[in-house]
């Protein structure tokens, strides 16, 4: 190994610092996170999903996957942006496709 490798700090890749949310498992009311979102990229198990990656102030992270109301709001947060998001519970989609159907509801705040 070099020199310079030696030299290097290296951070691990390891995922036990991320959180992954399962919205099945929340409370109307919960504040899901609080923190910087860092990446919006498609869900490997539903590519027409997306995650929303989050750090948090103790440097972890914490993974917010797309359903209910939460992707034409995240639509409007910018990478980089100090942003809150609260679980609404569960609602009846009223017309469209999935009208009848329950949903997810989510309120998103943006810093500033």
């Amino acid at each position: 190994m070099s020199q310079a490798a030696q030299e290097q700090t290296f951070k691990s890749v390891n995922s036990s610092n991320t959180t992954y949310v399962k919205a099945k498992d929340l409370k109307e009311g919960d504040i899901i996170v609080t923190g910087i979102l860092i990446s919006a990229t498609t869900n490997l198990n539903y590519p027409e999903k997306l995650d929303y990656r989050f750090k948090l102030e103790d440097g972890s992270e914490i993974v917010v996957n797309q359903s209910g109301n939460l992707k034409p709001q995240m639509d409007k947060v910018s990478l980089g942006s100090l942003c809150r998001i609260t679980y609404g519970g569960m609602s009846t989609i009223q017309k469209g496709p999935r009208k009848g159907k329950l949903a997810h509801n989510y309120e998103v705040e943006v810093a500033g």
